[in-house]
């Protein structure tokens, strides 16, 4: 039986790969450096989405407004470079969830609001630079999500139409990218937006755990 999808593009934080204690911990020492306070695990989480300057807008006190913003924003920069394998971890059974669908002929790709060559950084250290087909990161020529561009991009790349491609993500910025880029999406409740979040922003498909893709895949 033909396949409903050539291709599955996964989101890269809080979907592939839990980033949160890096994260965060990179986010609480820029912080307590400046004289600002520190926040949560959790908090980090909930801003986390729209890239790293906007993780950092929402964690100062007074956003970009601060005058203390820049430095802040720099040293978070310079401390997460150094310190984004510590403590990130790949969500359970992700790995093998990866390598059935690339076992099963599906086209992979990651898409994401990290910097793009520490996305590709990550890519080679968790997932061997051999799984993706596509790894894709924010670049100054090209917007961040939920602009639909580096979907199109990476669709263009892989040489799937839109129709055979599946956007797997956990925020709602993943669900409004899908949306965009008029794909369709399942979204994670494991990751960093807690699951009523994502059923009371609209989203209908939600699976709770990595091993659940492949069985929704082998059911369309």
């Amino acid at each position: 039986m033909q396949k409903k999808y050539k291709a599955v593009l996964f989101d890269l934080d809080g979907t592939l790969l839990d980033t949160s204690l890096d994260l965060s911990g990179a986010l609480n020492y820029a912080l307590k450096k400046n004289g600002l306070p520190e926040r949560t695990v959790n908090e980090t989480k909930q801003f986390t989405g729209n890239g790293i300057r906007v993780l950092v807008k929402r964690a100062v006190p007074g956003g970009e407004m601060n005058p203390l913003y820049e430095k802040t924003f720099s040293d978070f920069k310079t401390r997460y470079s150094a310190h984004l394998l510590d403590k990130t971890v790949p969500y359970p059974g992700i790995i093998d969830v990866l390598k059935k669908l690339k076992n099963d002929g599906y086209k992979l790709a990651i898409i994401s609001n990290k910097n793009d060559l520490l996305v590709k950084q990550i890519d080679y250290f968790y997932f061997d630079g051999k799984i993706f087909d596509v790894v894709s990161g924010t670049t100054p020529d090209v917007p961040f999500k939920p602009s639909p561009e580096m979907v199109n991009l990476a669709l263009l790349k892989l040489g799937i139409k839109k129709e055979e491609a599946l956007y797997v993500g956990d925020t709602n910025i993943d669900f409004d990218t899908a949306k965009n880029a008029n794909v369709d999406v399942i979204m994670v409740s494991y990751g960093f937006k807690p699951k009523q979040f994502l059923i009371d922003y609209g989203v209908k498909d939600i699976i709770d755990s990595p091993q659940e893709l492949i069985k929704r895949l082998e059911d369309d």
